[in-house]
This record gives structure tokens, sequence and C-alpha cells, in this order.
């Protein structure tokens, strides 16, 4: 078995020939997923609201568990790699087996970190696990020792938000949506945390928000997704070339998904806020531009631009296209997501016509909470 892993150091490729071996890996990434969900406080609310009502401080064990790794993991890890020694052995998968475990270990961890807010931990997680499949096909130990490396930065994000629990318990949320798009306190309006009669007399609901620099860095995320996983299917394919291809056959793809997403933008921008004049009344007054409403539309110009040149790229099959498709999608991301007028503020000042929908509208949330405050005030009466 030395000798056959010594002869394959250089094509560090796994294939899988058994159905054994998938359901190794498929063991090993489902006990990963186990291990970080189960004994999260941060992913089980009524776990972590009644640990907050007890003395527990970090340093003394968890009550459903310990949530870093322990040697009980490891014994439960190498009765897989022994299953897998059953012959015909396939020394490759067998090695990398903790590893799987890691990876979804170190993955699953990233919705902790978005509860917890720590967006540090969060986003370093999520692009070191997006790029680490690029590493698989190095010489075995590079995508291994980057495993661990993220494990480590984990563990380390893991220790501070389980420091700072007692203390920062109020900012941490129960949904992960709310995360992104509003603050602590925000969230605390829009889920009636205040308690009656404060929740009456709390200032207006603001719209869902994202912050620029989350737009900015889930742009960068999104383009680095796409990015490896061109690379991993040239890899895997082993041709020269074959990635420029793939960016060519998915292009009119990912042109179609930008135009959805910025239709999707577009009716949640203008919900209920309709153009002060029609397409007819601009001919005719001549306003063709209407610049406090228009600049909803602003993305618009900068996805358009970005598009066509890289349509130019496409049509002329120009060289290096992977990186042009990347680019181009992670720049429309940040059109969306970042170059856009802000929604309370545009709302409030363009010259808009409010639709009747929006007039005395309650959303499903805020009737949700209302009835179970009435419920609560019944009950206590």
């Amino acid at each position: 078995m030395y000798d056959q892993l010594m002869n394959n150091w250089r094509n560090p490729v796994v294939e899988i020939h058994y159905p054994r071996d998938f359901l190794l890996i498929a063991c090993a990434f489902a006990y990963g997923i186990f291990r970080a969900s189960a004994f999260s406080p941060f992913l089980r609310n009524e776990y972590r609201d009644w640990l907050l009502t007890t003395p527990w401080r970090y340093g003394k064990p968890l009550p459903l568990g310990p949530l870093r790794l322990i040697p009980q993991d490891v014994f439960i890890v190498l009765f897989l790699v022994i299953l897998g020694l059953y012959r015909p052995p396939e020394p490759q998968l067998i090695i990398r087996i903790p590893f799987v475990f890691l990876f979804a270990y170190t993955l699953c961890s990233i919705f902790s970190f978005v509860v917890a807010r720590h967006w540090f931990v969060m986003y370093v997680l999520a692009f070191g696990l997006t790029s680490t499949p690029l590493l698989l096909f190095l010489p075995f130990g590079y995508a291994e020792v980057a495993i661990v490396l993220l494990y480590t930065v984990a563990w380390l994000g893991f220790r501070e938000i389980l420091i700072n629990l007692p203390v920062q318990a109020d900012t941490f949320t129960t949904n992960f949506n709310y995360s992104f798009l509003m603050d602590a306190e925000t969230e605390a309006r829009y889920t009636n945390k205040l308690g009656n009669p404060f929740d009456q007399l709390r200032p207006d609901l603001p719209p869902w928000q994202l912050p620029r620099w989350h737009g900015v860095m889930i742009s960068l995320l999104i383009g680095t997704f796409y990015y490896s996983g061109l690379s991993v299917i040239s890899l895997a394919s082993g041709q020269p070339g074959v990635m420029d291809d793939i960016a060519f056959g998915n292009f009119p793809m990912m042109c179609m998904m930008i135009f959805v997403a910025f239709g999707v933008y577009l009716v949640t921008m203008t919900n209920n806020h309709l153009p002060p004049l029609s397409l007819l009344g601009r001919l005719r007054t001549g306003r063709l531009l209407i610049p406090s409403y228009d600049r909803v539309y602003s993305p618009a110009l900068g996805i358009l631009t970005v598009v066509s040149l890289a349509s130019e790229q496409w049509w002329n099959r120009g060289q290096n296209f992977a990186i042009t498709s990347t680019a181009c999608l992670i720049v429309c991301g940040m059109c969306l997501l970042v170059f856009t007028p802000n929604l309370a503020e545009w709302q409030l000042t363009s010259s808009c016509r409010i639709g009747m929908g929006a007039l005395g509208k309650q959303s499903a949330l805020q009737a949700q909470q209302q009835k179970k405050n009435d419920q609560q005030l019944a009950s206590s009466g």
C-alpha cells in the first residue's frame, strides 16, 4: 500500500470505484456536519436561551457536549478509515477521509459565525473553503494543510464567541437573513423584543438594506466560487484550454441569471412605488429623465456596460475568457449589491407615486408578532 501511495503521489485526483468508497466519504462528511451543528448553542435557539439562564461561562463544559473536536471524534473517523482498508483498498481515498470530516465541520461552522455576526472569521472560512478544492489537484498535503489551518481559524473563532456569549447574547440573531440585512438593534424592533408597550411606541420599521461592505464581500465570494468551479472541472478533465471552453458555453446562462437578478432587485425596490409618469407621459411632456426616481435604474447602466464588454470577448472567442467572465460576474454583483440607492432614502425622497398596497400594509412578520403579543396579553390578564 505504501508503494502504491508513493507511485500516485503526483496524481492526487481520487477516483471512486466502489459504492463503499462513496459511502465512507458521505459518512465522514455527514458526521462533520452533525458534529458542528448538534452541539452548537448558536444554531439551536432554545439551547442558547436556556444556557444564558444558567451560570455557565467559557471554560466550563457545555451541557450537551463540547463544540470543539475531542478524542472520541478521532476514534469515529479512525473507524471509517479502518473500513476503507478492506480489500481492494484505495490509499488516496483512505488518507483523505479525516480531511473530508474536517472540511464538513468547518463548512457547517460558518453558520454559527453568521448567527454570532462574527464576520471576519465567517468570510475567512468562506473564501478559504471555496478555494480549497483547487488545491486537491496538487500533490498530497497542500489541500490538507489548508483545511487544518481553516479548522484552526474556526476553533479560535468559536473560542472568542463562546467567551462573549453571556455578554453579547443580544447581538446574536435568530434568522440568517436578519444577520446580513440589519444590525442587532434593528432586528430587536423587527422581532418585537422590546416588549409591550414599547413595541407600540417604537420608531417605524426601516426597510431592509444590505450593508455595502457585505455586498462587496458577497460579490467577491460569488466570483471566487465561479472561478473555482471552472478550475476544478478543467483540472479534472485533464485537457488544456477546456476552462475557457466551459466559460464560453456558460456565458449566456450567466448573463440570463444576471438579468433575472436585476429584475428581482427592481421589483423589490419599486414595489408599490410607481414612477410619477408613464412612458407615454414622459414622451408627451418631454421629461424623459426624472433623476429622483430613475436613479433606481442606475445598476442597469453598469450591468449593460460590463456585459457588453464581456460579450465582445465572448463573440470573438478572446483569450482568458474564464477570467473575463469571472470579473464580469463580480462587477455585476457589485452593481446590484453595492452601487444602488439606499432603499429607505429612495422611497422617501423620490418623486414616486405610492400605490395603495403600501398604505396601511402590515408585513406577515409584524402580524404574526402582534398576534403573539395579543395572546400573551390575554393569557396574562
